[in-house]
């Protein structure tokens, strides 16, 4: 009786994956993949870089510096936004000063949200030249690019052709331009599919005013009584 119990647990496990790998393209899940990791020294100063690395494109980071001994430095890139459908290539920097001459390596990693497992990325070896009597480095900057399309598009039904934002990124104005015809509805929403702006629109063109929103990428959705399509955009 205890075999065919767990034979039953074990066939209704092998179940359960079966159902969640057909459902997994409906998922929106993190994705990453590693991107070019190097260092600039600048005297007891260094920039470390992770160019081009493919993440969620509703991704924003927070940089962490620790020390694990004297010579090793982690890098821990904080990630925090939810799944967006699409991937973007990020540049992705910090800068530490006050470093003691020496021969350092620089351990990175992925955090998926504070708290979660982190995801291991690479290394990056440097050598500090100039002389600093004062072990104390700090962290000095961080510094996070515009996220550069690849893969899918964020939703499958948006459309140059009858929408369109621009500039994009923006510093503050925000100009829509649509194709729908009658009156539309205007939704934004941020990556935590929170609505942060809602309005009506009766002409093909508008000027929203985004100057509040905080830095992240958006989702604007634009409808008639027939049609709804959406794009993105990145508010600086």
């Amino acid at each position: 009786m205890v075999f065919k119990n767990n034979h039953y647990k074990i066939q209704h496990m092998k179940n359960i994956f079966i159902i969640l790998g057909l459902l997994s393209p409906l998922f929106c899940f993190p994705q990453w993949t590693p991107g070019i990791l190097r260092a600039v020294v600048q005297g007891d100063t260094v920039i470390l870089k992770d160019d081009t690395t493919t993440r969620n494109c509703a991704s924003l980071y927070h940089m962490k510096i620790s020390k694990f001994n004297s010579n090793t430095i982690i890098w821990t890139q904080e990630e925090y936004g939810g799944g967006a459908g699409c991937e973007c290539l990020f540049n992705l920097s910090v800068s530490i000063d006050s470093l003691n001459a020496g021969h350092y390596i620089a351990k990175v990693y992925d955090a998926w949200w504070p708290g979660h497992d982190s995801l291991y990325v690479g290394s990056i070896s440097f050598d500090i030249s100039k002389q600093n009597p004062i072990m104390n480095p700090v962290m000095i900057s961080e510094e996070q690019s515009n996220c550069f399309d690849v893969g899918i598009p964020i939703i499958n039904n948006s459309s140059n052709d009858f929408l369109t934002v621009f500039p994009n990124p923006t510093n503050g104005k925000l100009t829509l331009s649509t194709k729908l015809t009658g009156e539309k509805s205007i939704f934004i929403y941020d990556f935590n599919n929170k609505c942060v702006f809602q309005d009506v629109m009766k002409d093909d063109m508008r000027i929203i005013d985004v100057n509040k929103l905080p830095s992240s990428i958006y989702v604007l959705t634009v409808s008639n009584n027939e049609k709804i399509f959406h794009t993105k955009f990145f508010k600086k």
